[in-house]
């Protein structure tokens, strides 16, 4: 929507022709010039779930560890999220069967709708309500995640794919940038001491924003267009014997396991460490700025770059970069190393997480015994996925929270995504050779 308002502003300046020219030679560079208006209304829906989902972020960890003074608070949150999430997947990929993606899609964002709101209407007392909470941010996460997969896979093919999720990493990043700017801006402009409530307050706003931006969203979703459910009966039986008898599908689901590990971990863990060595949001505003800036950087590195014939080694040398990074918690875990490990884990980020779901989405489409279940294998992927995520978490809570201990699972898990690549590099060759079959 953006880039319309940007192209009709053009247009009144009489300045119209070399940008538009500039943008159709920047589309055909990455092989998006002829996707279908599908891709662009799920584009614009996912640059508004990008910006509700990214003004709290993090905050939202540090709220609960604000109100109850630990960061076990934060990381059971984010365990129950996944646990949700997870099981889920079965619900979403039901209702996906049922009606559509789109449907789906606006039921997802309204959760999102319902979570803030329970935030905004509990506020000092969002702590009892917490397992509540988490629970509607997980089934919002597994109706909104299911349907985006769903349409990117129905808009996009193994030749454009790559470049069309690079594109929306790109816009992704910049959100992640800006949004934390404002953030931190809110919450530090409402009081930067120890007393709650001011700062209590500045959580308020930006959860009402939030909320905004996202009935906004779901408003907007009802204009998608997609495709009615193929089938009103979800065929679970047949993709599980799928998942669980072929060697082929078993290889690409630990692949999802493991990387879900490092996800649970990576996915918001230093930016508690860093709340936690100092009980002040600026600094974790601070860390998530520099992830943003990172983020961009590989975001746009991954669309000139990344392709299909590298996305193996793009995952080991990305995971080599960041057991490197974190290796610098061994000698010294201050606020200054942990932002630079952040920065560096997001400078990886879309070269190690981005070809692992690129590589899962080949051999579901050259699978024809899958064909007509795509619903249903998107599901069991998300629930491997979000058993590797609780694993993760569920082993940082085991250990003690020793600088060690803490680097040594960091570097552990690290260690395990290798095996990631090993699996990956398996699942590539299935793909290959079943479709040359």
């Amino acid at each position: 929507m953006i880039s319309f308002v940007i192209i009709i502003a053009v247009i009144k300046e009489q300045r119209a022709l070399p940008y538009i020219m500039k943008m159709k030679k920047l589309l055909s560079r990455f092989d998006l010039s002829h996707l279908p208006r599908g891709y662009w209304n799920l584009f614009s829906l996912h640059i508004g779930y990008q910006i509700f989902t990214a003004l709290p972020a993090v905050f939202i960890n540090t709220f609960f560890m604000r109100l109850e003074g630990t960061q076990n608070a934060a990381l059971h949150y984010n365990l129950i999220i996944f646990a949700v999430l997870g099981a889920a997947m079965l619900v979403s990929c039901a209702v996906l069967r049922r009606f559509s993606a789109g449907f789906c899609v606006r039921v997802g964002i309204i959760l999102y709708n319902l979570m803030y709101l329970t935030l905004i209407l509990t506020r000092e007392n969002a702590a009892a309500f917490m397992p509540l909470i988490a629970v509607l941010h997980g089934l919002a996460m597994a109706f909104y995640w299911i349907s985006y997969t769903a349409l990117l896979t129905e808009n996009t093919t193994a030749r454009t794919r790559a470049p069309a999720q690079s594109m929306l990493w790109v816009f992704g990043a910049g959100i992640n940038f800006v949004c934390p700017i404002i953030s931190t801006a809110i919450l530090s402009l409402s009081g930067t001491g120890n007393d709650s409530e001011p700062r209590l307050t500045g959580y308020m706003i930006l959860f009402s924003l939030a909320l905004a931006v996202s009935v906004v969203t779901a408003v907007f979703s009802f204009r998608l267009k997609t495709k009615p459910g193929q089938s009103r009966t979800v065929a679970y039986r047949a993709a599980a014997r799928e998942m669980f008898t072929r060697s082929e599908w078993y290889i690409a689901n630990m692949s999802a396991l493991f990387n879900g590990i490092r996800d649970g971990i990576f996915q918001f863990l230093i930016s508690l460490l860093v709340f936690q060595l100092v009980m002040n949001e600026f600094w974790v505003g601070v860390d998530s700025f520099a992830a943003g800036i990172a983020a961009i950087i590989s975001a746009v590195l991954a669309t000139r770059f990344l392709r299909q014939r590298n996305y193996i080694r793009s995952i080991v040398l990305s995971n080599f970069v960041v057991l490197l990074a974190v290796s610098l918690i061994i000698i010294k875990m201050n606020i200054v190393t942990l932002i630079i490990v952040t920065a560096i884990v997001e400078l990886t980020g879309a070269f190690s997480f981005s070809p692992s779901s690129l590589i899962y989405y080949e051999l579901m489409e050259a699978d024809p015994k899958t064909k007509n279940i795509v619903p249903e294998v998107l599901a069991f992927r998300e629930i491997f996925l979000n058993l590797g995520r609780c694993a993760g978490i569920a082993l940082y809570l085991a250990v003690p929270k020793d600088r060690a201990f803490i680097a040594a699972v960091m570097i552990g898990i690290i260690l395990l995504q290798f095996g990631t690549a090993a699996l990956g590099s398996m699942t590539a060759k299935n793909a290959k050779r079943i479709q040359e079959e």
